[in-house]
């Protein structure tokens, strides 16, 4: 695990990002990321 700080807190662990099909609402996509990845990064793959 890793840390970040963002917003003047820090944050320790793990992150995860949920992509969701718009029209059906289901989930597409999971990505389980280190908290030190930014959001940017992970939205552009």
């Amino acid at each position: 695990m890793s840390r970040t700080q963002k917003g003047g807190s820090w944050n320790f662990g793990m992150k995860v990002r949920i992509g969701v099909d718009v029209k059906s609402g289901l989930v597409r996509t999971v990505k389980c990321t280190p908290a030190n990845v930014h959001d940017i990064t992970v939205a552009g793959a």
